[in-house]
């Protein structure tokens, strides 16, 4: 039997394991709060000793730039994409008409990423498992085991039954029945990593 009491995701991003951009072993992310509140977060790996700290507004994660402007002469449009890590470099652009050349500062937004990544740096998660061709994570092992006792139990009761909380968000494979063992089964290893 599983009782759930309307937890949400956001309680499990307060420590958040992902994979060292150096060593590519087991770091954690260390938020302060509720990430749309958090201001600060730290990231520490303690097998190469690599740390890193992230502010509101300086993303380091995998990223898309755009600069636009109209040519200040002959009024065409100048568009130029920039992909990578953010920078605070201005863009400098061309004119191919008049062959005017104007800097431009960069807009960057997040890119959506491949696979599942911590919500202040960008950096993959640890906990990333497969059954059957999709993928599951977690943010760490209370998370984990948050969905290991879920999908273990036969009975689960919600209350209050949220559609915003967690388990009303679990994807439908990891509830299915028939993949219930070869989930478990995956559950384990990653518990094990």
């Amino acid at each position: 039997r599983f009782d759930d009491h309307g937890t949400y995701d956001i309680e499990f991003q307060r420590e958040v394991a992902v994979r060292c951009p150096r060593c590519q072993r087991r770091a954690i992310v260390f938020g302060e709060d509720i990430p749309w509140r958090t201001k600060n977060a730290k990231l520490a790996c303690s097998s190469c000793g690599y740390s890193s700290s992230w502010s509101r507004g300086n993303y380091q994660g995998p990223a898309v730039g755009i600069a636009k402007r109209r040519c200040r002469y002959c009024g065409r449009w100048l568009e130029r994409k920039y992909f990578g890590r953010p920078h605070q470099h201005d863009a400098r652009l061309r004119c191919p008409g008049c062959k005017t050349e104007m800097r431009e500062p960069i807009s960057w937004e997040r890119t959506v990423q491949s696979s599942p990544s911590d919500p202040y740096f960008g950096h993959p998660l640890w906990f990333v498992g497969e059954v059957k061709g999709n993928v599951f994570w977690a943010y760490n092992s209370a998370h984990l085991s948050f969905i290991r006792q879920y999908v273990e139990a036969t009975i689960r009761v919600r209350q209050p039954n949220r559609n915003s909380s967690l388990a009303s968000r679990l994807p439908q494979f990891l509830l299915d029945r028939k993949n219930r063992a070869s989930v478990l089964e995956e559950i384990s290893i990653l518990e094990r990593r």
